[in-house]
């Protein structure tokens, strides 16, 4: 599974021949399903026309061939309308520069669904791959795959969504502080953290706290659960926590950012410190080598050169 995530990475963005990256975006470019769900995927551009492939192993081993996607042997959906509605419970966009939006449904999905999906905006007969799902279809799946637990505003509040695959059982939320979890559930809808009541409401997958400012407490991380039939659960923290205007980040997380800061740079000086005084003591070895090798090679001194070196050297002798 980690393969086929980082995969998703490497093939999620495309750019065209000027460098530039086409207008077509997805959500959640790593999806995954069990055998029987009805999957979705989304794709919405600024351009005109949106199509779909997907690719396939091929006959010999190592080819690919690539299955072009059309109605009707395959659900698809296509609307041209600029400023998409925003919905609170999903991530729809809302932008009035993006106005064709393209879905694909695959209504009971098998394994052999399973691969890399893309979508493209075609230009007359240039179409270039711009966004790439990779789907996972597992016979099953338990616990639940988390995508992320991230804030969004809806009805100007603010709520963190817990984005999943289906098949969820419960959601649980929680607020750690010192290695200490507090669940936020309960019909009060209030919890005593390190002294402090939190006072929340969650709605099936999403939470709001009626004050973030707990979240500004250092040790703080706030996150989701979700469960499976079985009792399994996945964990997921949340991954920047925000008031919808300002970043919470502790006291303790700034200091250990700038300490890894400094240390970062205090290396890169002492390395290239050592780099200096390294060249300097070569260039000194060369140069001795150099001077020793002249020296070497001087021709020897003639045998007149050493008698008149012998009478200059010698004092005269005087009579008398």
């Amino acid at each position: 599974m980690h393969q086929t995530i980082l995969l998703s990475l490497l093939l999620s963005f495309f750019l065209s021949d000027d460098g530039s990256v086409h207008a077509i975006t997805g959500f959640y470019q790593y999806q995954v399903a069990q055998v029987g769900d009805a999957v979705t995927l989304h794709c919405t551009s600024s351009g005109q026309s949106i199509g779909w492939y997907r690719v396939l192993p091929g006959d010999k081993e190592g080819e690919k061939k690539r299955e072009n996607l059309r109605a009707p042997d395959y659900e698809i959906s296509t609307t041209n309308r600029c400023g998409n509605p925003q919905h609170c419970d999903s991530f729809e966009v809302n932008d009035p520069g993006i106005c064709l939006r393209s879905t694909i449904v695959i209504r009971s999905a098998k394994e052999g669904d399973s691969g890399h999906y893309y979508c493209y905006e075609q230009t007359g007969t240039d179409r270039k791959p711009s966004y790439a799902y990779v789907l996972q279809v597992f016979k099953e799946l338990s616990p639940p795959h988390i995508y992320e637990f991230v804030p969004k505003t809806c009805n100007s509040t603010l709520w963190y969504l817990c984005i999943t695959s289906p098949h969820v059982n419960r959601y649980e939320f929680y607020i750690s502080h010192d290695e200490q979890l507090y669940s936020l559930r309960g019909s009060q809808n209030s919890s005593k953290i390190a002294g402090t009541d939190v006072q929340f409401v969650t709605r099936h997958n999403s939470i709001t706290l009626y004050d973030y400012s707990i979240l500004k407490m250092s040790n703080v991380k706030f996150g989701c659960r979700a469960y499976g039939s079985s009792g399994a659960f996945r964990d997921y923290k949340a991954s920047k926590i925000s008031d919808g205007e300002h970043d919470f980040e502790s006291p303790d997380e700034k200091r250990e950012q700038f300490q890894n800061y400094l240390l970062r740079l205090i290396a890169i000086g002492v390395g290239g410190l050592t780099g200096l005084i390294l060249l300097l003591f070569i260039m000194y070895k060369v140069s001795r080598r150099i001077r020793r090798s002249r020296n070497s090679s001087s021709p020897p001194p003639t045998e007149l050169a050493v008698r008149l070196t012998t009478a200059v050297d010698k004092p005269p002798d005087y009579d008398g």
